[in-house]
């Protein structure tokens, strides 16, 4: 935020990810996405 109180905002682009699983029989895949970007702590209000 600005001195005058105004916000840049980001924008990002759609993404695609494609997962295919080698092992038989896998119950669940989870998958954890991140921003290296993100690194001060900060978590939006209700989170």
């Amino acid at each position: 935020m600005d001195a005058g109180g105004s916000a840049e905002v980001a924008v990002g682009a759609p993404h695609r990810l494609s997962i295919t699983v080698l092992t038989v029989d896998v119950p669940a895949v989870h998958l954890l996405v991140t921003d290296p970007g993100k690194t001060d702590g900060e978590r939006a209000p209700g989170y």
